[in-house]
């Protein structure tokens, strides 16, 4: 803007008294003037005859430098690189010191005990659950499992005895033979082997020496009624038979016997019995 004030100055200065002639003001000068105040790009007006080419040359060239000054891109400035900073140096771990016996000692008696208490909660925490996912059947099924085996017990223990002494006598103790057969029996089967004691094997018997022992191997359950007061149990033996008109000695037949057992009176005893040789 200094440059456009001194040319317009310059432009419109009037003479001064006492100096020298007064100069007539450029066209050019002027309408650069008006242009740079506006903002704007000055027209080419008339040129003077005595301007060379070589001012024109110049402020060709001081247009371009302004031009390519106004339009160049700012450069950005790089950032501040951060001032790196060394790393302390690491510290080396501290170990710990020993452990005594005593301590050693007490440390495992704790975590013992500690394990003790864990599966003790863990035992008692199954049992709980499984009592209360079962409601008690599972406890009752044992319980009736085990009476039943026990009762199944007593009924093939009967069974072998009292088979071995409705089939067994002695000619010389036909009565004691008898007695026991009959303490095994009862119902009709008692009242048929009294009668078959009674009218065969007391008159036989004592003329030939009889002597007849069964003797048991095995017995197993073939059936049990619903209210399981009565089960029929198939025993297992061999039958051995001495007497005068044996004279090779004792005789051994194999002999099986169906036997049907009721509770009667709180004991086991036979109500039927069929024997096969």
């Amino acid at each position: 803007m200094s440059d456009s004030t001194n040319d317009d100055q310059t432009a419109e200065r009037v003479d001064e008294p006492g100096g020298d002639a007064p100069r007539r003001p450029n066209p050019g000068a002027q309408a650069a003037s008006r242009a740079r105040r506006i903002g704007g790009r000055p027209m080419p007006g008339p040129r003077p005859a005595g301007e060379d080419s070589t001012k024109t040359e110049s402020s060709s060239a001081a247009r371009g430098r302004r031009s390519t000054a106004t339009t160049a891109p700012p450069t950005s400035a790089a950032p501040p690189q951060k001032p790196k900073t060394a790393k302390p140096p690491k510290q080396p771990k501290a170990r710990s010191a020993p452990l005594d016996a005593t301590t050693y000692q007490r440390r495992l008696a704790t975590a013992g005990l500690a394990l003790i208490i864990v599966a003790s909660v863990a035992v008692a925490a199954v049992l709980g659950i499984g009592l209360w996912l079962s409601h008690g059947v599972w406890w009752a099924k044992s319980s009736t499992d085990a009476r039943r085996n026990t009762e199944r017990q007593q009924v093939l223990a009967a069974a072998k005895t009292c088979t071995a002494r409705i089939l067994s006598y002695d000619y010389r103790t036909l009565a004691a033979s008898e007695k026991a057969g009959q303490a095994c029996a009862t119902g009709q089967l008692k009242a048929d082997y009294t009668k078959l004691m009674d009218t065969t094997v007391k008159q036989i018997a004592p003329q030939s020496n009889v002597v007849q022992v069964f003797q048991v191997e095995k017995a197993g359950v073939s059936s049990v009624s619903p209210d399981g007061k009565q089960w029929v149990i198939v025993v297992y033996g061999q039958q051995q038979v001495s007497s005068k008109t044996i004279t090779s000695g004792p005789r051994l037949d194999i002999s099986n016997a169906v036997v049907t057992l009721n509770k009667v009176g709180g004991q086991w005893l036979v109500s039927n019995m069929t024997t096969t040789s």
